[in-house]
């Protein structure tokens, strides 16, 4: 099983030192699916998120929803494994978990295609799509386990290659000029930010889900969970949820 996700060259997950029980468990579901030498970005209580909330234009949303901070260390990660020269990349999040069943997982991921830039092992609806486009998207899949996709959200396990990065990196940046307002991380997720060329895939079925605990930045996941019953991934099938 280790092998399977020995094509990403950078394989880093995204915590927080208030939520450091997360990351405990977490270890246990690497073990489990073999995921080695996963780096932890660490976010912790910091002043200077303040006052960057204060200059820097973003959205409403990415304001008042803890976003902010998590696409700090989503950006964070990101960059890390671009300017250390890595072709590409897996971005993970603490709620994550995988599906039970390490074979199914271990086909996913050995099929995702050579020319990815985009590749979400997770993934929810936006708001403006309808339930039919988001049925639509899943309803047939190009390659086996995988589907093209134009618009997307979540970034609870994503993959990325090297140009991918580059073209986050700079839609990401762009609003420390102060010409544009920053979004949610995931807001960025689509071929208008990232560009027409680029190759966006999302797994089907989902390789995982992210887990709801007691404590969240949002009130629920229910309606994310309904969703992706919609298209069959059923909690049941994942481990912890």
């Amino acid at each position: 099983m280790t092998r399977i996700w020995d094509k990403f060259e950078y394989k880093a997950v995204v915590c927080f030192t208030g939520y450091k029980d997360r990351y405990a468990s977490l270890r246990s579901e690497f073990e489990r699916v073999g995921l080695t030498n996963v780096h932890p970005h660490w976010d912790f209580p910091n002043p200077y998120h303040q006052v960057l909330l204060k200059v820097v234009p973003m959205s409403r949303f990415n304001r008042n929803r803890s976003c902010f901070n998590i696409g700090l260390n989503n950006y964070r990660a990101i960059a890390t494994a671009y300017h250390l020269g890595c072709n590409n990349c897996l971005i993970m999040e603490d709620d994550i978990r995988f599906l039970k069943e390490v074979g199914l997982l271990s086909e996913i991921v050995s099929s995702l295609p050579d020319d990815f830039d985009l590749a979400l092992f997770d993934y929810g609806k936006p708001c403006s799509m309808t339930n039919e486009e988001w049925w639509k998207t899943f309803s047939e899949n190009d390659i086996r386990y995988w589907c093209r996709f134009n618009n997307l959200r979540s970034t609870g396990c994503y993959a990325m290659s090297r140009r991918c990065m580059e073209a986050y990196i700079r839609v990401f940046e762009a609003p420390a000029t102060g010409h544009i307002a920053l979004r949610n991380p995931d807001w960025y997720f689509c071929d208008k930010y990232l560009g027409s060329n680029l190759n966006l895939y999302a797994a089907h079925p989902s390789a995982a889900l992210q887990k709801a605990f007691s404590v969240m930045h949002c009130k629920t996941l229910d309606n994310y969970y309904d969703l992706h019953a919609q298209i069959g991934d059923k909690k049941e099938n994942y481990l912890g949820l």
